[in-house]
């Protein structure tokens, strides 16, 4: 018998480890594709519509717009992992490209200049020998998955009239996602090895338990409802040590949404918030800076303060952490805790501007957990405050910044504790 479970449980870890591992594969790269049509809307479109007007798609450029085409293409490939750029008219012809070998060709039944023609953002992977080649050009690895090939409608005065087309180098950021995957199939692994070694003792113990004395099947059944409980435990720490995995892209960071999570729920339970609403109020914390994987690194390591252009970027965060989490079954509530957790009572906070209590109550204990956890971590631009110093800034932002009657339930939960 427990030979037999032993063969099972193999099997059933290795398929479901297949399992696992495609469907990281495929969120790694829809990870990829998503963050990249986010990027482009936010950053592209302004730039395009900045340096690029009508008659650059009218015809092919005469040289001395050509020069300025490529003094401003130029520049932007080397400080934006861009490998190749290409302008397509509405009637499918190359009129720019930073290859000029491709100017003048004509695709006029291009299935994704068509698409993008409509008004949809294209990302996609590719292996385009044009890319690949100037990928291998510019010494990057013959991995041709880490390359998206981004077709970008161009909409001058209300009419779309060409497509910005380039390849982008996404090398570095597949090495952390992949990091983030190596670091979660040893955790996945790690937690099977234990499920694996907890069952194993219960069948052994119930299947000595069977051959002594039959009449103890009810303790057999009891053993096995705690197995239950502890798979759960189990999956709930994989799910943490994965957050602790994203923090490490910001090691100033690092535990930062297990903490605020613990924080949170001493309050929610300080008001009696019923135990499911307790449950999404947690799993909202510890995924409320999920989005922070798509802003660019060197924002979250800034040692000095942020420029108007950069603070903006830094607040995307909350509707990217909402619509990463809004897409599983279930996590609607938590999706919209997340996203206004930034707001402020007197109205003054973002992404919506929500005040008072028109703010979710989740997300107001949200946010008193959350800037407490940053005002006494260290950050790249101040060492991390006290306690005593934390609370007093708490207090004094109490009725401008936070629900003043939850400010005052937490400072008094943590000076008690």
């Amino acid at each position: 018998m427990v030979r037999k479970f032993a063969i099972y449980s193999i099997a059933t870890m290795i398929i479901l480890g297949a399992i696992l591992g495609f469907d990281l594969n495929n969120t790694i790269k829809e990870t990829a594709i998503w963050l990249f049509k986010q990027q482009i809307k936010a950053q592209q479109l302004p730039l395009m519509r900045d340096h690029i007007n009508s008659t650059d798609f009218a015809a092919i450029p005469a040289p001395r717009r050509l020069a300025e085409l490529d003094n401003f293409f130029n520049a932007y490939l080397a400080s934006n992992q861009v490998l190749l750029i290409k302008l397509w008219n509405s009637q499918g012809m190359i009129v720019y490209s930073t290859d000029h070998k491709y100017i003048g060709k004509q695709e006029p039944n291009n299935p994704d200049i068509k698409t993008a023609l409509s008004g949809q953002i294209i990302a996609e992977f590719t292996d385009d020998y044009s890319a690949t080649a100037h990928a291998e050009a510019a010494g990057l690895t013959k991995n041709y998955q880490e390359l998206i090939e981004v077709y970008l409608p161009i909409e001058i005065n209300g009419k779309i009239t060409g497509i910005y087309e380039a390849y982008w180098n996404t090398e570095e950021l597949f090495a952390k996602l992949k990091q983030v995957a190596l670091s979660v199939w040893g955790l996945i692994g790690a937690s099977f090895f234990i499920l694996f070694i907890v069952q194993y003792r219960i069948v052994f113990g119930a299947a000595n338990t069977i051959s002594h004395q039959k009449n103890e099947l009810d303790r057999i059944e009891k053993r096995l409802i705690r197995s239950l409980s502890e798979q759960q435990q189990i999956y709930r720490g994989t799910i943490q040590s994965l957050l602790a995995a994203l923090d490490a892209k910001d090691h100033y960071t690092a535990g930062h949404s297990l903490r605020v999570a613990d924080y949170a729920l001493l309050l929610g339970k300080k008001i009696g918030l019923p135990a499911e609403r307790l449950r999404i109020l947690e799993e909202a914390a510890l995924f409320h800076d999920i989005g922070k994987i798509g802003i660019p690194e060197h924002l979250l390591g800034k040692p000095t303060d942020l420029t108007k252009e950069e603070y903006a970027a830094m607040q995307t965060h909350v509707r990217i952490s909402s619509q990463i989490i809004g897409v599983m079954d279930g996590f609607s509530q938590q999706a919209r805790i997340i996203l206004h957790h930034h707001e402020h009572w007197d109205g003054s906070g973002y992404p919506v501007g929500l005040a008072g209590k028109a703010i979710p109550l989740e997300s107001r204990i949200l946010a008193i957990a959350d800037t407490y956890d940053a005002l006494t971590t260290d950050r790249p631009y101040r060492k991390g405050l006290s306690r005593d110093e934390a609370l007093l800034r708490l207090a004094a932002a109490s009725g401008t910044q936070f629900d003043p009657e939850l400010t005052e339930l937490f400072i008094a939960i943590i000076q008690k504790k």
